[in-house]
């Protein structure tokens, strides 16, 4: 068996190593994929955060409290003024809009079922991705990750979801030694993107 790892903001999911008893990660990963969505909190349930607990989220981020935007069916107008500007969609609505806006509803219907995620957190730091991921952890939520935007199908947002929007991340750091999750140690390594 081939090892594999995939990091993300120091959350480690490793293909072929022990993570719990002898279930491997992709054991793992593979039982919560055959799970039922209902496995996960969704909006309008008991187990769904209470407002108190998202401000404690919100003002947990590094730009405050404006990085946590509750999405709405409303929420998606901003998008529809951006039409075929990519460079727009990517930045407008909370990370909520995409390149095809039938995508906004369940199959890329054009109607029916809004499919949208319930909150978006504008992560700009590793500790930002990091609070998502234990709010999200915490409170049993699905987490979507959106980057550019250019998931056509708009896979890149999930419903009833905590939407990770990544548009403002920090995208540069500093020269520095990189150590990868195998332990190699790399000199000299300029953060990109």
């Amino acid at each position: 068996m081939v090892a594999f790892g995939l990091c993300l903001a120091g959350l480690v999911l490793a293909e072929g190593r022990d993570l719990v008893g002898d279930a491997t990660g992709s054991d793992i990963v593979q039982r919560r994929m055959l799970e039922s969505p209902s496995s996960y909190c969704v909006p309008g349930q008991s187990c769904w955060p209470s407002n108190a607990d998202w401000q404690v989220l919100a003002e947990s981020l590094s730009q405050g409290p404006s990085a946590l935007t509750a999405l709405a069916e409303e929420s998606y107008d901003v998008c529809y003024e951006q039409y075929t500007n990519a460079i727009g969609l990517m930045q407008e609505g909370h990370g909520a809009c995409m390149q095809d806006n039938h995508c906004k509803f369940e199959a890329c219907a054009g109607d029916g079922l809004v499919n949208l995620p319930a909150y978006s957190v504008a992560a700009a730091t590793v500790a930002d991705v990091q609070a998502a991921l234990e709010f999200a952890s915490t409170h049993d939520l699905s987490v979507s990750v959106k980057t550019s935007g250019h998931s056509y199908a708009g896979s890149s947002a999930m419903k009833g979801s905590l939407l990770i929007w990544m548009a403002e991340f920090e995208n540069f750091g500093t020269i520095a030694t990189h150590t990868d999750s195998c332990g190699t140690a790399t000199e000299q390594v300029l953060k990109v993107g």
